[in-house]
């Protein structure tokens, strides 16, 4: 059981990449847009397609989905190739006025950041009771989104 609290971008990143290591079957993530995650870095890209490989699964929920499509290749590859097992959605307007983010894993893993615009949060580790709430509003988010976004552009 471990409880961190992080205040700066590099640290927060660096939580991340500690949470994805020890994760294993699942992985949820509750993110604006995904930019300050910078989930297509190789090394986070290489732990995502490790949980995927595996057998586990990944779902997101964000609230713009254009920075996935321009800025992230090697993510929009993973779902691609592992689309029976990720699943990316885009969340309506009645999430807009939202603020946190979250990255969850296995439920009892989990990357809180408390507001969308700065970087202070808290990881959590093999903290399930305090966890389950949060497990429980990314469910609800995932309910309530629903707009599904996929690697591929259609048209023309």
């Amino acid at each position: 059981m471990a409880r961190e609290l992080h205040t700066s971008w590099s640290d927060y990143r660096g939580a991340l990449d500690r949470l994805l290591a020890v994760g294993g079957s699942e992985v949820l993530i509750w993110d604006p847009d995904l930019v300050a995650l910078q989930l297509d870095a190789p090394a986070r890209i290489d732990a995502l397609r490790r949980i995927l490989a595996g057998g586990g699964s990944v779902r997101v929920v964000v609230q713009d989905p254009q920075p996935l499509r321009t800025n992230h290749p090697r993510l929009l590859g993973l779902m691609t190739t592992f689309n029976h097992r990720m699943a990316v959605q885009q969340s309506g307007d009645s999430l807009a006025s939202l603020r946190d983010a979250m990255v969850l894993a296995d439920g009892c893993h989990g990357l809180i950041r408390f507001d969308r615009e700065n970087p202070r949060s808290k990881l959590l580790i093999a903290e399930t009771e305090e966890l389950a709430p949060y497990c429980k509003r990314f469910e609800d988010i995932w309910l309530e989104a629903g707009t599904p976004v996929t690697a591929t552009t259609t048209g023309l």
